[in-house]
């Protein structure tokens, strides 16, 4: 994931070379590749390492790569269960006019389509 985002287009101007980025996805697929040529024997006898996270060191307090913004690993990990309040509270009055709208809507969908066939039917 980290190499397809970091990507150049062809043709495209940059204001950095993204040299320090082309190293570190070089020295990601090294790792790999050392890691995919190791034996069976070897590989079950020292633990694998992550390559990205053997390039890039460990992930700074609070934060979560590739979530985008304001992810933390407490909210990350919390599951919604249904018994909590939602986080947008919306009036009731907005709640039953939509679903007024929603209902004559489909009401209205259903008479015609059931004329439509009536009528299909008669002629």
């Amino acid at each position: 994931m980290f190499k397809k985002t970091r990507t150049r287009v062809l043709g495209r101007v940059y204001k950095e070379t993204g040299e320090d980025t082309q190293d570190k996805i070089t020295s990601m697929e090294e790792l790999q590749s050392q890691q995919n040529g190791k034996s069976v024997e070897d590989a079950e006898s020292s633990c694998s390492v992550d390559p990205f996270l053997a390039i890039m060191g460990k992930e700074h307090n609070g934060r979560v790569r590739f979530h985008g913004r304001g992810v933390t690993p407490s909210s990350l990990g919390k599951a919604s269960t249904g018994n909590e309040s939602s986080s947008i509270n919306v009036p009731n009055e907005l709640l039953e006019s939509i679903k007024a709208d929603v209902t004559a809507q489909v009401t209205a969908k259903l008479t015609a389509n059931m004329m439509q066939t009536v009528t299909t039917q008669v002629a």
